[in-house]
């Protein structure tokens, strides 16, 4: 559609063309010139968000309403149609595709005016009328559902194939050449196809498998890696015909060998100032002409090495395990022969029975604990960016990140099993504040900002904090994060930055310590709805952040007092353990070891991973990793 809608631009058959959120002029493959093709067209309009490289091209510049503050409709993957209704309204003057459209082509001067004539027929067009409330109500329409027909189709096992069913724009030649390589272009796993690349909290969130942030690169195997004498931010060019990047790369364990994975989104020209000189430009240069923006591509290219290294900031630098257990996993069968102890999850290692701790007297009040099942866990990271929403977590920019300085109160790591190119299994895993019984960070506090509240947490008192960062250093998962900048200043003074901080979290000044507190402002707004209605406060009535937004519910909550409580059944399950349960910390926040169902990918019983090769960049003394 889009090569077709170029040749018909070229040839003067389009004379006003209006795009409605999207930017073809960065994304559009380089081989269809759709800038060239702009240009021969009388009006172009262009509905933004932010001005982009096809605004730029475009005469005319319309400001994109979001999708919170806009009305219109859907329909689900089974037909099912929904009123899309606005939360808020429209901060400034801006328009939504529905309205714009409405503007042109239907009598309406709004969007909900337009939705209402769409549906006036099925749900009538007073605003009393029943059904139009309950289609508001109910956030579904009645009688809607896509009736199923079942189709069948003849299709010819080897016969010729049509130009239509090419899957790229270049013809696959064979790799003969070790030089030659495949080329995959993919979405970026965080900013997407360039959409998302001003927004810090995306650029910030390190990427699954490599944690780099701030960048993309050219993932390849370890054994070309090998091959071409190459680590970790080494720089390559790639060569598709004329057309060549320089792009630096990442050795990921598993990657198919004698191919690169490329993503796009980066090394936009038309941004703001958190997206401006992120990344390398991909899509336009090597994007197929065929299939869909978001769609796989492959291409053949040639691959030189440059030479010369450029910075690559990952928040994870260390792979290994170094035999200490921590993310445990093992097969469905070791399971079933040992469901009630079974031994990857419980492997024989020493741990103290005694201790210079005091256990805490609970008595009558809460004991908060969290369980995070690593067999749901899929390390998504929308965990990490809802508790960065929820608690005004900044963003510090690469530089700060290269110092080891991310602010982050959650983390994924990742950690593989097997030979780095052939690994057997990959394993994630969630690492906030364990919030522990017996917690070394409390002890050495010297002025007691770090303390045992009376449900258990292990809280941080901003204002007594004068940042001696001693609890960090006594931290055995390293997950407290110092305020080395003063970045709470910029939410104060920029009044367009005020709705972004939650107001029910304080905001942090420089030079204290951060660390994941349980979501505790929903831990009291709970405690306190239960005081006035004078009962106990219910299982699952709080969710914390990480909690809410998982989408595979791989996090409990609740209160370990509770014996009926989900969080206390997680925590008298077989599977359960606590990270580094031999230094005697007594975590309440405890994870499900992981089972899998495929007996073949499990290579060997003791769930090591030493054998994968450790990144090549070294830790700082600001803030070391846990692993």
């Amino acid at each position: 559609m889009l090569r077709q809608l170029t040749d018909e631009m070229l040839a003067g058959d389009v004379s006003e063309l209006f795009v409605l959120g999207g930017d073809p002029v960065f994304d559009a493959p380089a081989e269809l010139d759709f800038t060239k093709a702009l240009r021969a067209v009388d009006f172009k309009l262009a509905l933004a968000a932010s001005a982009n490289e096809t605004s730029q091209a475009c005469d005319w510049l319309v400001p994109h309403s979001h999708f919170l503050e806009s009305w219109s409709d859907a329909r689900a993957y089974n037909g099912v149609a929904s009123t899309v209704q606005p939360l808020i309204s429209p901060l400034y003057e801006s328009l939504s595709e529905v309205e714009l459209l409405a503007l042109l082509i239907e009598d309406a001067d709004s969007g909900y005016a337009a939705v209402r004539k769409t549906w006036s027929e099925s749900l009538g067009e007073n605003e009393d009328d029943a059904r139009w409330q309950k289609a508001l109500a109910n956030g579904v329409i009645e009688d809607t559902k896509t009736k199923i027909t079942t189709l069948s189709f003849n299709r010819v096992p080897n016969g010729p194939r049509s130009s239509s069913q090419e899957t790229n724009g270049a013809t696959p030649t064979p790799l003969n050449d070790q030089n030659s390589f495949e080329i995959i272009i993919k979405p970026d796993p965080t900013i997407w196809d360039g959409r998302f690349a001003n927004n810090g909290w995306l650029q910030e969130l390190p990427k699954p498998l490599s944690h780099v942030v701030w960048d993309n690169t050219a993932w390849i195997a370890p054994s070309d890696a090998t091959r071409f004498h190459l680590k970790n931010g080494d720089v390559i060019r790639v060569e598709i015909g004329e057309r060549t990047i320089e792009i630096p790369i990442w050795i990921v364990p598993g990657h198919a060998p004698a191919c690169i994975t490329l993503f796009a989104g980066y090394g936009r020209s038309v941004v703001g100032r958190v997206g401006a000189g992120t990344g390398v430009k991909v899509v336009s240069r090597f994007g197929a002409s065929h299939g869909s923006q978001t769609a796989e591509r492959k291409r053949i290219a040639k691959v030189v090495v440059v030479g010369r290294k450029q910075s690559v900031v990952t928040t994870q630098h260390h792979q290994l395990m170094e035999g200490r257990d921590l993310a445990r996993a093992g097969s469905l069968m070791e399971y079933l022969q040992q469901p009630s102890n079974p031994l990857f999850a419980h492997p024989p290692s020493p741990v103290p029975d005694d201790s210079f701790y005091d256990d805490w007297p609970y008595k009558q009040s809460n004991k908060w604990g969290m369980t995070i099942d690593l067999t749901a866990c899929v390390g998504c990271s929308a965990c990490v960016i809802a508790c960065q929403a929820e608690n005004n977590i900044p963003v510090v920019g690469k530089e700060q990140c290269d110092k080891n300085r991310h602010m982050h109160w959650i983390r994924i790591d990742t950690y593989y099993e097997g030979p780095p190119d052939q690994p057997t299994h990959t394993l994630n895993q969630p690492v906030p504040c364990m919030q522990c019984e017996h917690a070394p960070c409390e002890v050495v506090c010297p002025v007691a900002a770090t303390n045992h509240s009376d449900d258990g947490l292990n809280q941080m008192i901003y204002n007594r904090c004068v940042g001696t960062r001693y609890c960090s250093n006594n931290c055995p998962y390293k997950v407290r994060r110092f305020n080395f900048l003063d970045y709470s200043g910029e939410f104060i003074s920029d009044p367009s930055l005020h709705l972004l901080s939650n107001p029910e979290v304080t905001m942090r000044s420089r030079g204290v310590m951060e660390k994941c507190t349980y979501c505790v402002q929903r831990i009291e707004h709970a405690r306190i709805a239960a005081q006035l209605e004078d009962r106990a406060i219910r299982d699952g009535e709080i969710k914390t952040a990480c909690q809410a937004v998982c989408p595979a519910q791989a996090i409990r909550f609740g209160d370990l007092n509770d014996l009926g409580s989900d969080v206390r059944r997680a925590h008298d399950h077989p599977l359960n353990y606590a990270m580094l349960e031999e230094l005697g910390t007594k975590p309440r926040t405890t994870y499900l070891a992981e089972v899998f169902s495929r007996e073949a990918e499990l290579a060997s019983p003791n769930r090591s991973s030493d054998s994968i090769a450790e990144q090549p960049t070294e830790l700082s003394d600001d803030d070391e990793a846990a692993s």
